[in-house]
């Protein structure tokens, strides 16, 4: 009787592990199907990227030979993450040809442990601090919204998912793994270095390694950068290391963990980006924004705003407006097409103007209400017809009635004289039609979506006389 009942306990138990083992592989093999559908969105949104090229669209995208986005090649499309989902390919192949779910090499386990590192980072640290084109939007649109579901899954699906992957496939992890734990990141670098064709030289190789970022004050002080990408890789790995381990100190690891990933996804933030957000605390109807400032994608392409150069402008003494400056985020890539003598902010906070003045001595700053911002060029002795481009951050939808009419009907004037374009974002959910710009024309092919750092579907659209 209790040898059967010995022998009937042994036989469940092995239906379990069994029944386990079986889910382990659906999982898996539903894990890889996703990953499959992201390389297809990836691939299609690359052709679309390419068959953007004879437009302006994005001409600001530098490539490292100088030119033009109209030069974007398949190879600009390969990312951090699609580099990590090569290495994922690996470990896929390695399960399939092995029956024994975990049946695991330490080579196995710590290519998963550098991709669980790598996809965190990616996440956390690299969104809007290295260049990523697959989050761009595209002129041909065949699937609606294709860069968003593409930053979704890339951003906050798959690597969740593969934290259960890891998890589940109960992965061998030591120490030791530490050590080598940039070695994924550098190899990336090299490999990108080389599909670009560049010249092994230090001016070359110091170009490249500045280009990698986005943001004009990362590109200058991008050593800095990358000690702060270094120093996460080894915290968060670490952090992880402590965290598998056995089960003891359950919330206290939980609690180590948020916090690094926390400090992770603010290490990027520079000065004015914590000014932004102590206002934004402090003033948050006045902000109208999130926590920091715009993402770096959104902020850079309101350069599109003009195709003037800076010599064009001084001839004909023109400036381009930005109202809502902020702590200046959008501001610096105005100043890199248009340079800092041909730009004009707009600010009603008297901090962040300061802060305006302190960065960029030699634009021009005025402080007071956007909505009064004809009157108050006029003070500073600007006519309108100055004006040859307007962009703005301003949450027009929050706008007051009786300001909102003041604003319209500035802005449809300036833009009906001065044949220019007016530039301005909107949260997707925010948007009413009674804060609509109606007296000029919104150019529609010129609205594109980008993700904004609280995470919210962004437009940005371009207006332009209806004359």
């Amino acid at each position: 009787m209790i040898k059967n009942k010995f022998i009937e306990n042994i036989h469940n138990n092995h239906l379990k592990k069994n029944n386990k083992q079986k889910k382990i592989k659906f999982f898996n093999l539903l894990f890889f199907i996703i990953i499959l559908f992201d390389i297809f969105l990836n691939i299609l949104h690359i052709f679309n990227l390419q068959n953007d090229q004879n437009d302006n669209f994005l001409c600001f995208l530098n490539r490292y030979n100088g030119s033009c986005f109209s030069n974007f090649k398949w190879y600009d499309g390969f990312s951090f993450f699609k580099y990590n989902l090569f290495i994922l390919f690996f470990i896929f192949g390695y399960f399939f040809m092995v029956k024994k779910v975990n049946k695991k090499t330490k080579f196995i386990s710590s290519l998963a442990f550098y991709i669980l590192i790598n996809f965190t980072i990616n996440a956390l640290l690299f969104h809007s601090f290295i260049r990523d084109y697959s989050i761009y939007p595209s002129k041909t649109n065949n699937i609606p919204f294709l860069n968003l579901i593409i930053y979704f899954l890339e951003y906050i699906f798959i690597p969740l998912l593969y934290f259960l992957f890891y998890y589940f496939n109960k992965f061998k992890i030591n120490y030791k793994m530490i050590f080598f734990i940039l070695c994924p990141f550098l190899f990336y670098l090299i490999i990108k270095f080389f599909l670009n064709n560049l010249e092994l030289n230090f001016s070359k190789i110091n170009f490249f390694l500045k280009e990698q970022f986005i943001r004009p004050y990362d590109k200058k002080h991008y050593l800095i950068c990358y000690l702060k990408i270094i120093i996460s890789f080894f915290i968060l790995s670490i952090s992880f290391w402590i965290f598998f381990q056995n089960q003891k100190y359950f919330l206290s690891k939980n609690i180590l963990i948020l916090f690094v990933l926390f400090l992770i996804s603010v290490i990027s933030y520079n000065k004015s980006d914590w000014l932004h957000a102590k206002k934004v605390i402090k003033k948050a109807k006045m902000m109208g924004s999130g926590m920091f400032p715009e993402t770096q994608e959104i902020s850079e392409y309101f350069k599109n705003i003009s195709d003037l150069k800076p010599k064009d402008l001084k001839s004909q003494n023109g400036k381009i407006l930005e109202l809502g400056a902020g702590c200046g985020n959008i501001t610096q890539y105005l100043i890199e097409k248009f340079e800092e003598e041909n730009i004009i902010c707009l600010e009603i906070d008297h901090d962040l103007c300061q802060e305006l003045k302190t960065r960029f001595p030699s634009i021009t700053v005025i402080e007071g209400d956007a909505s009064e911002f004809e009157t108050l060029i006029s003070k500073n002795k600007i006519q309108n017809e100055q004006i040859k481009g307007i962009v703005s951050s301003l949450p027009i939808a929050l706008f007051e009635e009786e300001k909102f009419k003041k604003f319209e009907s500035s802005i449809t004037k300036i833009i009906n004289d001065n044949k220019i374009k007016f530039m301005n974002y909107r949260f997707n959910f925010f948007e009413k039609d009674t804060r609509e710009m109606k007296r000029i024309n919104k150019i529609k092919n010129n609205t594109f979506n980008f993700i904004s750092e609280m995470i919210i579907p962004v437009n940005i659209y371009t207006y332009e006389s209806k004359n």
